[in-house]
C-alpha cells in the first residue's frame, strides 16, 4: 500500500527489484522537481543495486510524464523532446550502432519501449524497420499516433500490452530502463518478445559515474543524473550483467571500438552545449567533458544484450 501526500503523489516502500533483499545502506537524500518531496537513494548491501526508496506510485506517474516533462519543465530539466535536432545526432548514431550489431535487411521488426515523443521512430522507419512504439504517458503516444497514423503505438508499460512472442528483431529503450517500476519483468519480457538473434539496445547512465575516480569532485546525489520522481533505478555493470543472467540474455560490449565513431554525435554534443549553457554552464562543462571521456571508455558504458539462438 503506498501512502498519499500533498498534490496527489502518493510513495511506496519496496524491496531490491534484482535480488529481492530489504537491507540497504543510505547512499543520500535528494528533493523531487515537482512534488518538492525529499526521497531516499539507497543502495542493497546483497547485490549493489542502486535504487530510490520509498519511491511514487505508478498511480502517480500521470503527474510527472505529462506535457510539461516532454518541453524540458518537468522533473529533468535537460530534456527537450520536442526539439528534434536535440538528440537527433545521438539517434542516427545508436540506429547506425544498432545496424552494426543486427544487420538491417527488409521486413525486420523495431519495436521502441518508452518511444516518447518518436523521435527514434523517425530514423527507424526511413531506414526501412516495421515499428511499434510504447510509451507509459497518454500525452505522448497521442502525440506519436497524429505523428505516424501507420505506426502501432501502444500505451502502457510492457507488462500491459499484449505483444507476440519471438517476433521482433529489435528491441529498443533509450533513457527508459532507469524510469521503470519493474526493470526484472521488463529484461525476462524482452527476452521473450525477441527473435533468437535479436538484440536489446538501450542507453542509461552508469552508476559508477557518481564516485568515478576522473571527476573532479565526487558528485553523489548531488549528479545531475539523480532525479528521483522518475529515475527510480541506478545500475552498473554489475548490475546490468545479472539482471541479462536472470533474463536468459547475453551480453554484448557494444561500445568497445572506443571514441567518436559518428560526426552526428559530435554535432550533437555541441547542440547540447549550446543549450544547456543558458541553464547550468558548470554542470555542461563538466557534463561534456564525462561525456567525452565515456565514449572512449568500454569499462562505463553498459553492454547490450542479444538473445542467442536455441
Amino acid at each position: 500500500m503506498g501512502r498519499s501526500l500533498e498534490n496527489n503523489f502518493e510513495l511506496e516502500e519496496i524491496s531490491c527489484n534484482l535480488c529481492g533483499s530489504h537491507s540497504t545502506y543510505l547512499i543520500g537524500t535528494k528533493r523531487g522537481q515537482i512534488s518538492e518531496i525529499t526521497f531516499r537513494i539507497v543502495k542493497c548491501k546483497n547485490c549493489g543495486l542502486t535504487y530510490v526508496n520509498p519511491r511514487l506510485t505508478r498511480a502517480s506517474l500521470g503527474l510527472v510524464y505529462n506535457q510539461e516533462y516532454y518541453g524540458g519543465l518537468g522533473f529533468d530539466p535537460c530534456v527537450n523532446y520536442f526539439d528534434e535536432s536535440f538528440f537527433h545526432g545521438n539517434r542516427i548514431g545508436f540506429m547506425t550502432d544498432v545496424r552494426s550489431v543486427v544487420p538491417f535487411s527488409p521486413k525486420q521488426k523495431l519495436l521502441d519501449i518508452g518511444c516518447g515523443l518518436g523521435n527514434l521512430l523517425a530514423i527507424a522507419k526511413e531506414v526501412g524497420y516495421i515499428c511499434y512504439g510504447i510509451d507509459v504517458s497518454p500525452f505522448a503516444v497521442k502525440y506519436v499516433q497524429n505523428r505516424f497514423p501507420d505506426i502501432r503505438i501502444f500505451e502502457g508499460d510492457l507488462g500491459q500490452v499484449s505483444l507476440p512472442e519471438r517476433d521482433f528483431d529489435v528491441i529498443t529503450a533509450i533513457e527508459v530502463v532507469e524510469h521503470l517500476h519493474d526493470p526484472m519483468s521488463f529484461f525476462k519480457r524482452c527476452a521473450l518478445l525477441l527473435r533468437h538473434g535479436g538484440v536489446l539496445a538501450y542507453t542509461t547512465m552508469n552508476s559508477d559515474r557518481m564516485y568515478a575516480p576522473f571527476n573532479w569532485r565526487q558528485r553523489g546525489v548531488s549528479w545531475g543524473y539523480i532525479n528521483p520522481e522518475g529515475h527510480l533505478y541506478y545500475f552498473d555493470k554489475s548490475t546490468i550483467l545479472s539482471y541479462f543472467r536472470q533474463a536468459g540474455l547475453t551480453p554484448i560490449d557494444i561500445y568497445k571500438n572506443g571514441l567518436w565513431r559518428h560526426r552526428s554525435e559530435v554535432r550533437a554534443s555541441f547542440k547540447r552545449l549550446h543549450i544547456f549553457a543558458q541553464r547550468r554552464l558548470s554542470h555542461t562543462f563538466y557534463g561534456t567533458i564525462y561525456w567525452l571521456r565515456d565514449k572512449g571508455n568500454g569499462n562505463i558504458r553498459l553492454p547490450w544484450a542479444r538473445l542467442e539462438d536455441g
